[in-house]
């Protein structure tokens, strides 16, 4: 039986909300939290007709916007109201009332105090509101919640509160408040039609659905939640000086005006003036699944505070959907079609608007808000637009059917797209990266962005300070985006760009944060100007560096007219696109979703209209005190009340008693929201939140940390898409660097055909096999499973794969799927059924759909699963390329041959010449289309013939396992295999080089040995050389290089392991290989390092991408006219591997980088497993064993998170500088003098940072040294002062250093880390006293592509003390090898190359990480 508790039902109540906690230090945190007392507060309404002024109460509220900047903002001393139109109270007959007469009731007479219809009572009203509202639940699954709950009640007579979903759906639309019903009305082309084919957007009618805006004005001037925003008096605030301040729109001169020119007339005087704001806004709902476009018109009320507007609690409802006419390429630009939207638009606001025309004469009574009645005249407002709507406005001036409107006035300030996304992003961002590429060139230009986005990427942690982990790189950004990165660009481009461009900068930011705030003084309004005017001036920066010609730009244009626009309108901020942005999401996106997308313009109607039903029904139910509490204490108290156990007058009962009830322990909250329990020495401690019923929701999501780290896809998603749909408008989407799955077009475009939601779980599978002794026979095979709805740095920890079976060996099965049959039976169940998931986060229960986005495996593990021929067949290519391969004779082997072969005469392979660039780019839709289309072709195989020669010309021997998979489950086959690039670049390429160069390729009939020029190795004593020289290439790697290539002479044949091979060929090999490689053989094999060096990166930019993909094409083409010649004899030279290659870019565009999804993750579980295995005698069941305990462990560990590892933020005795580098010890206890050399460098420093030393340290400087830096991407930088101390043959050199210096990459070798305050009282930074080395040998540089980078150490003449935070990573500066061309040796001398780790930022990923705790490293002075 499960263990009971008390749970407090009653709770305790917040008085000024309907919030409520089960313990008094849960309220008095959300009271602290929610309803603290600040600054500036809504007006309040004069009592009384007159025109007088009132001193705000003291503790008023200040209503910012959650992206104001936190300054000191004017607090309005005193307030001057309209003395004729002041909103005077009258009865229902229009009378005016006395002062401080009580209001009317906002109901009618015979409605109760506690009468929920059309709602049979609170629980139906609140279930209605959360299923429709906030889960937005389907018809479907509200039947079946229905069904289980009627179930639940039949022994107790009982019922649910809706007998249907039909049942609750009718109930909402009975609702009689917030009844505004949608209208719809068409217009037609009437024009002039040409002779012959009449165009179709001439022809069609164009409907456009509309609610009376008269009705949604008095709904809005009636609804009791806007009671502490209400505003309905044109005034003037005024601060301690006298001088007037600007917050909320009706304390703009505009409103002002607006009631003088009322006033005229004399039966207005008591009126209310009551401006209604519009914006309207193109917006699209899907991109990859047609480009549907919405087009929905907003209305707001002026007499509502800025405030209540940004939060849109029904202050901005949606009024319209206007018809979007397309015409298609041929009319976009035809002064006809042109003409015709603008008549439309203009004779559909002017339609739409006509209600509210009589209003803007003739006064009417409406009953407010606060029970009062009024007499309202209307005026039109502002209108919110970005740029092309604006434009639009201005050309069809609709306002002339309206008095006293002119839309030239009444185009609003618009932050978003003027400030913060067009002048800061598309403007001034722009400018800087072209000032940086004409400056600098194209290559150097695109490195100084790369400092910036490092610099951007530092960032420390700090409140209100966002991270940028990437640095700029995104597509499109936000608004928030902008406004975060706002904060720190300017300290990221400092020293990259002229000063007067960060001047210029500076100056347009200071004005942004000034017209930005929620109350704006005269004083800002100067300093408005004064940074507008210093702008303007520093700008012509981008004039003379030629990056402009002009400065006649929109956007930077209506920076004029913002002062204008505040006098007039108070604050900017009211009056933002953001407002009508972030409406689109619950007005249009959701709705749209919730539709079944057929005639959705209706759905979404009916959607809205239950929408604001609700609203306004939380509302009416709200003002009458309805929903004070919780439902369970609300209950609860009914019950008590009835049966007489407590006072139903006693007003202490809400936040008093409890009544207990048996609930299960573990679903015990204490109502603060954080997820977070005491423990039993008073300490917070997060623990698992489980579901009422264990229903078997993952480990993962039982915990609020866990169930964050779970919605990293679902945020990541959610961002990528909201550019897209901002960016699209039909146009393919661009992604600047490509970071993960996410920025594959497969998976954006399953995220668009909505085959992935928000709520699915992405899966990888990944098979290998393992020899798990060496010595004795112990083949077998594992797969796990990789959530990648994870992050990429947490998903290939330990911790967080899951083994999903072991395949016993030693013998290798020969149907491997049958293996995996049952595994994937169980996601295929849960695919098609759901996976329930309780998060711990929101608490909220929902359903999971697996979707399985990749199977990895080697080559030869892969054949056994996608039901292909595999690599020797003629279609061999995983991804179903169509690439035919060429039948080596005599062998019945096919190789991937590009090059037709001389004397050459296979039928089936006399293909001519392959473009291989151009295969590799074709559209991979086509190759799905082949596979599909070919794979039915063999599944009709009349008989074992027929089948045998249609395998043959197909290359498919049968449907893979995966396609039982529903094709909305899965990436489409064969995509869903993609290469491996662990095996590929740490097996298969190394392999075929290796054996190439050592001359241990087969040499077929007809080719001879002693012409393969390229094959050095094949004399042993170069061999064994060479290998001496990799081996002494060890004591200059660092330790995050992991294992540490050996002697390859000594050790290739007796297992050397997969990732000493890329360090030693791809890290070390242009250097290694230099001078011994025959010159044109080196310089093709750079070509291949530097693709890898690009592609084994977890970031790639885009630009980076085609370079790899053209250094790949060229690789393979010149390995066939290098190697193979065309000759017959060596068609076995061209590999699957070098097949391999052209796919791997354009294989990125497709599902992300390659790195992302390779096998290291695998092959780590694998070493893990095989480590633990403690019985040897029964070694497959015990493998099979730790895999469960190893599952059964990291659920234990997500569900209690205390239990996993627990890491101090500092290792013992270090030092935190801030942006992730931390001062490691050993340190000197005390400050020393150092060399002469040394001390004229720390002087020169002290000039050039202005630092506060005395006269003394300049004679004789003093630092106290530190040992070790760790750095942000883990890696562990040591120096020179105690290396020196170590054997030369300890794998440990850790002094050597990248850094980025003016925009540039250089090269140092640390001698030590100090710490200094450059003035009193600022904190400490970190520097270190470099030995840098030489420029590159550009020669050198350029015949390597850029992989040799050949450098001399510079001694006490490069000593440079460098900013610790300048540091990128560690790298290993190891001596040329000796060379036998005595020239070359001479030139070699004393130079050492960089080699710098490839792909250690993936490693990472996986937990290959640097150990800062580690010692040895011991303090010179005691």
């Amino acid at each position: 039986m499960p263990r009971t508790t008390t749970y407090n039902v009653l709770r305790f109540d917040c008085p000024q909300c309907a919030r409520s906690f089960s313990t008094q230090g849960g309220l008095k945190k959300h009271k602290n939290s929610t309803h603290k007392q600040t600054q500036y507060a809504p007006p309040s309404l004069p009592s009384g007709s007159g025109a007088r002024d009132d001193e705000f109460p003291e503790g008023a509220r200040e209503f910012e916007e959650d992206d104001s900047e936190a300054v000191p903002h004017a607090v309005p001393e005193s307030r001057q109201y309209h003395p004729i139109l002041n909103a005077v109270p009258c009865d229902q007959d229009g009378k005016p009332v006395p002062e401080n007469s009580p209001p009317a009731a906002l109901r009618p007479s015979n409605v109760q105090d506690n009468d929920w219809k059309p709602f049979s009572g609170r629980i139906a009203f609140e279930l209605g509101e959360f299923l429709y509202k906030e889960e937005q639940m389907s018809q479907r699954k509200i039947s079946k919640l229905l069904e289980l709950w009627a179930a639940s009640l039949l022994e107790h007579g009982g019922a649910p509160p809706f007998a249907s979903q039909q049942h609750m759906y009718d109930t909402i639309d009975a609702i009689a408040v917030g009844d505004v019903p949608w209208t719809t009305f068409s217009l037609k082309y009437s024009g002039e039609v040409p002779d012959g084919t009449i165009p179709s957007w001439m022809q069609a009618d164009y409907e456009i659905h509309f609610r009376n805006p008269h009705l949604l004005a008095r709904q809005q001037l009636n609804n009791p939640g806007f009671k502490d925003g209400f505003d309905p008096i044109p005034r003037r605030d005024f601060d301690c000086n006298g001088d007037q301040v600007y917050n909320d729109f009706m304390s703009g001169n505009w409103s002002w005006k607006q009631a003088d020119l009322l006033a005229q007339d004399e039966n207005n005087r008591g009126a209310m003036v009551v401006p209604l704001i519009f914006g309207s806004d193109k917006t699209t709902v899907s991109v990859a699944t047609g480009q549907n476009d919405y087009y929905p018109l907003y209305m707001s009320s002026g007499a509502i505070t800025n405030a209540y507007r940004r939060a849109h609690c029904d202050s901005v409802v949606p009024m319209a959907f206007l018809a979007t006419p397309k015409s298609g390429r041929k009319y976009d630009k035809d002064p006809v079609f042109q003409k015709f939207r603008w008549q439309l638009f203009h004779k559909s606001l002017a339609f739409v608007m006509q209600s509210i025309k009589p209003g803007m004469t003739t006064k009417h009574l409406v009953q407010c808000l606060d029970g009062h009645y009024r007499y309202v005249l209307y005026c039109l407002g502002p209108y919110i637009a970005d740029y092309p709507e604006q434009a639009l406005l201005a050309g069809i001036p609709f306002t002339n059917d309206f008095p006293r409107a002119d839309i030239h006035e009444l185009i609003a300030p618009d932050l978003l797209h003027q400030i913060i996304k067009g002048t800061f992003k598309d403007h001034l961002v722009t400018w800087v990266g072209e000032y940086l590429t004409i400056t600098h060139g194209e290559a150097t230009g695109n490195a100084i962005l790369d400092d910036i986005d490092r610099r951007i990427a530092a960032a420390p942690p700090f409140p209100g300070l966002r991270r940028f982990p990437e640095g700029r790189r995104f597509k499109q950004w936000t608004g928030d985006d902008s406004k975060a990165l706002m904060k720190v660009y300017l300290s990221a481009i400092a020293g990259h760009v002229p000063d007067e461009m960060v001047q210029a900068i500076a100056a347009f930011l200071e004005f942004c944060y000034y017209v930005r705030r929620p109350v704006i003084d005269q004083e800002t309004l100067r300093k408005i100007e004064d940074a507008l005017a210093r702008f303007h001036t520093h700008r012509k920066i981008f004039e003379t560096t030629g990056v402009r010609t002009t400065f006649s730009l929109p956007r930077q244009h209506s920076l004029k007219h913002y002062t204008w626009a505040i006098i007039q309108y108070g604050a900017p901020n009211g009056l933002c696109t953001s407002i009508t942005e972030s409406r689109h999401i619950t007005a249009v996106k959701e709705p749209w979703r919730r539709s079944n997308r057929h005639e959705a313009i209706g759905q979404m109607l009916t959607i809205n209209q239950r929408l604001h039903k609700l609203g306004a029904a939380r509302a009416d139910f709200e003002e009458r005190g309805m929903l004070k509490g919780n439902i369970f204490s609300a209950t609860m108290k009914a019950l008590l009340q009835a049966h007489g156990e407590i006072d139903r007058e006693d007003p202490e009962n809400n936040n008093g008693n409890s009544a207990e009830v048996p609930v299960r322990e573990s679903a015990v909250d204490d109502g603060d929201g954080d997820g977070a329990s005491a423990s039993a020495s008073g300490e917070q401690m997060e623990q698992a939140s489980l579901p009422p019923e264990d229903d078997g929701t993952p480990a993962i999501w039982r915990t609020p940390a866990g169930a964050k780290a779970m919605k990293y896809r679902e945020e990541c998603t959610r961002k990528i898409m909201e550019d897209v749909e901002i960016t699209a408008n039909g146009k393919k989407v661009n992604i600047p660097v490509y970071s993960d799955y996410l920025h594959g077009s497969e998976y954006l475009e399953a995220v668009g055909h909505g085959d992935i939601t928000d709520t699915d779980t992405v899966l990888m599978l990944s098979i290998d096999g393992a020899q798990l002794y060496r010595s004795k026979q112990s083949d077998c095979w594992i797969y796990i499973w990789v959530n990648y709805n994870r992050a990429p740095d947490n998903r290939y920890k330990l911790a967080s794969i899951s083994v999903g079976g072991v395949i016993p060996g030693p013998q290798k099965p020969k149907n491997l799927e049958s293996f995996l049959f049952t595994g994937l039976h169980h996601v295929l169940a849960l695919i098609n059924e759901g996976l329930v998931i309780w998060d711990a986060d929101t608490l909220r229960t929902f359903v999971s759909r697996l979707f399985l986005a990749f199977l990895t495996a080697d080559g030869p593990g892969m054949t056994t699963i996608n039901g292909l021929v595999g690599h020797s067949g003629a279609q061999h290519c995983r991804l179903y390329c169509g690439m035919k391969g060429r039948l080596k004779p005599g062998t019945g082997i096919y190789y991937p041959v590009c090059l037709l072969p001389l004397d050459y005469a296979q039928a089936g392979s006399m293909h001519p010449d392959v473009n291989l660039f151009e295969l590799s780019l074709r559209d991979y839709k086509e190759a799905i289309k082949s596979y599909h289309k070919n794979l039915r072709e063999v599944q009709e195989s009349p008989n074992p013939t027929q089948y045998r020669a249609r395998r043959l010309r197909t290359g498919i021997v049968k449907p893979t396992i995966l396609s039982a998979f529903p094709s909305d489950r899965i990436f489409p086959i064969p995509g869903c295999f993609p290469a491996d690039l662990m095996h590929l670049a740490a097996l298969n390429l190394p392999d075929l080089l290796l054996s190439l160069w050592r001359g241990t390729m087969t040499c077929e009939a007809g080719d001879n040995r002693a012409t393969w020029d390229w094959a050095v190795f094949r004399d042993l004593q170069v061999w064994r050389a060479h290998g001496r020289e990799v081996a002494a290439a060890t004591p200059y790697l660092p330790t995050s290089y992991d294992q540490p290539p050996r002697n390859p002479a000594e050790k290739i044949n007796s297992g050397y392991k997969a990732v000493e091979y890329p360090t030693y060929l791809f890290v070390l090999g242009p250097g290694l290989f230099y001078g011994l490689l025959p010159d044109k053989y080196w310089r093709h094999f750079c070509k291949l390092v530097r693709g890898l060096r690009i592609t084994h990166q977890q970031n790639i930019p885009a630009c980076d991408l085609s370079v790899a993909h053209n250094l790949f094409i060229e690789f393979i083409i010149e390995f066939e006219t290098l190697y193979y010649q065309r000759k017959v004899s060596r068609v076995h030279f061209c590999r699957p591997a070098l097949h391999a290659l052209a796919h791997i870019c354009p294989g990125t565009t497709r599902t992300g980088p390659y790195a992302i999804y390779t096998q290291w993750g695998m092959e780590r579980m694998i070493g893990d497993l095989g480590a633990q295995i403690r019985q040897p005698s029964n070694l497959y069941a015990n493998l099979a064993q730790r895999g469960l305990r190893r599952c059964q462990v990291n659920a234990i560990k997500a569900i209690i998170p205390t239990l996993g590892e627990q890491h101090s933020l500092l290792p013992r005795g270090a030092v935190g500088l801030g942006d992730g580098f931390v001062l490691l010890t050993a340190s000197e206890r005390h400050a020393h003098e150092v060399p002469e050399a040394e001390a004229n460098v720390l002087r020169d420093f002290a000039q050039e940072y202005e630092a506060q030393v005395d006269n003394t340290w300049l004679r004789k400087p003093r630092v106290a040294k530190w040992a070790r830096l760790q750095l942000p991407n883990g890696q562990i930088a040591r120096l020179y002062w105690a290396e020196r101390m170590k054997p030369h043959d300890r794998p440990r050199k850790g002094q050597n250093v990248k850094m980025q210096l003016d925009g540039m990459n250089v090269f140092g070798e640390i001698q030590y880390y100090f710490k200094v305050s450059l003035q009193p009282g600022t904190p400490e930074r970190g520097f270190a006293m470099v030995a840098m080395y030489s420029p590159p040998d550009a020669n050198m540089l350029a015949e390597s592509h850029g992989t040799l980078w050949s450098c001399r150490h510079l001694g006490t003449l490069g000593l440079q003390v460098v900013d610790i935070k300048a540091i990128r990573s560690v790298v290993a500066m190891v001596p040329h090898p000796h060379v036998d061309n005595a020239v070359l040796q001479q030139k070699l001398g004393g130079r050492v190359y960089v080699a710098e780790k490839m792909g250690l930022d993936v490693m990472s990923l996986a937990g290959h990480i640097d150990d800062a705790s580690e010692g040895g490293d011991q303090p010179t002075d005691s």
